[in-house]
C-alpha cells in the first residue's frame, strides 16, 4: 500500500521508480498487487495510472471492497 503524501518519497513516487527500475531490468517484475491510498480523488487517479492495481480515499479505508476480495484470494 502506497500513501500518496508520505515523505520522503510519496507513494506515486516509489511506484514511478518502481516502473523505473523494472524497464531498467534493476528489478524484474512489480508487486503482485499495488494498492493506492490518498486523501485526495485526483492523486489516486495518477496512481491508477501509473500502474496501480487499485486505489482508494484514506478516510474510506474500512469499507474498500477489495479486502473483502484479497483476504478471499489469500485463503484460497
Amino acid at each position: 500500500m502506497l500513501d500518496h503524501y508520505i515523505p520522503p518519497l510519496n507513494g506515486l513516487q516509489v511506484l514511478q521508480a518502481i516502473n523505473a527500475a523494472v524497464r531498467s531490468g534493476d528489478l524484474q517484475e512489480t508487486p503482485a498487487f499495488v494498492l493506492g491510498m490518498s486523501s485526495v480523488q485526483r492523486c489516486n487517479d495518477k496512481m491508477l495510472a501509473a500502474g496501480a492495481d487499485a486505489a482508494f480515499i484514506k478516510w474510506e479505508a474500512p469499507a474498500w471492497a477489495g479486502w473483502a476480495r484479497r483476504r478471499a484470494e489469500s485463503d484460497g
